[in-house]
């Protein structure tokens, strides 16, 4: 098992149990990251919120709860730096235009 942030953003959207224990601890990142690590993955509290920035959602210091739901399999398609849905393809910074 690979064990990056990006990895465990995806075991989060492909496993629902997981999913749920992840909305509950909510929007806390310092939280997050020693949940991941009790499960077995290895990333800072940068590393996580880089691979949230990557995977197309928009982030601040902190988690919003939109952001939070995205990350945790959510309904969140591609959007736009404005968090909006993503009109053409070159708006969209995810792989997965048009599933908008």
């Amino acid at each position: 098992m690979s064990n990056t942030a990006q990895d465990f953003i995806q075991a989060v959207r492909d496993n629902k149990d997981l999913r749920f224990e992840v909305e509950e601890i909510g929007q806390d990142i310092t939280a997050l990251v020693e949940f991941a690590k009790s499960k077995g993955y290895a990333f800072s509290e940068a590393d996580f919120t880089a691979a949230v920035r990557d995977a197309g959602y928009n982030i601040e210091a902190e988690l919003n709860d939109a952001d939070l739901e995205a990350v945790a399999g959510g309904t969140m398609g591609p959007t736009n730096a404005n968090n909006e849905c993503a009109e053409t393809e070159l708006d969209c910074p995810s792989t997965d235009w048009p599933d908008c």
